[in-house]
């Protein structure tokens, strides 16, 4: 049996994580692990959230990923991410349960993000942030730097060639 691979998702809202992370559920049938699922489950509103509430999300998120990682389990790792700290304590666990880890650079646009944001608000088919909560989050957003190791997936890229490219499961 392969070790298991934990997949880092990192990028801006908007910028493709839930399309990849669709895509990479239905041809490799990975777990996952989404703050918005740890949100979602409390029924927190993110532009209201306590900073206790957030740590609760972020602990959470990392327990259920520990236990799937033990279980033998790969798995897509969607917690936002948006620090390298976060990225830093993700590698860590990973490391850890001596698993493999492979962080994914969603590197969209923040023209192309807003582009985004502004559709969804008109189609709402996805979970909106409002304006404050995604500026917010572009303003707090670290980029990877080259000792992180990721791997880039740009918007202009088919996806299903890039996973072909990209992802050995």
């Amino acid at each position: 049996m392969s070790k298991p691979i934990l997949y880092v998702l990192c990028g801006l809202p908007y910028s493709g994580k839930s399309t990849l992370t669709k895509k990479l559920l239905n041809k490799f049938g990975l777990k996952v692990v989404s703050m918005d699922d740890v949100i979602d489950k409390y029924k927190f509103d993110t532009e209201t959230m306590t900073q206790d509430q957030w740590d609760l999300v972020y602990s959470e998120g990392y327990e259920v990923l520990k236990q799937l990682l033990s279980k033998g389990s790969s798995v897509i790792l969607d917690l936002g991410n948006l620090l390298k700290d976060e990225r830093q304590t993700a590698k860590a666990i990973a490391e850890e349960l001596n698993t493999n880890h492979i962080l994914i650079y969603m590197n969209t646009s923040v023209s192309e993000i807003w582009d985004r944001w502004h559709i969804n608000e008109q189609t709402q088919e996805r979970g909106s942030l409002t304006k404050s909560e995604l500026q917010k989050a572009i303003d707090m957003f670290e980029s990877p730097t080259t000792d992180e190791n990721y791997i880039e997936y740009k918007p202009s890229e088919n996806l299903d060639e890039w996973i072909n490219n990209n992802i050995n499961q």
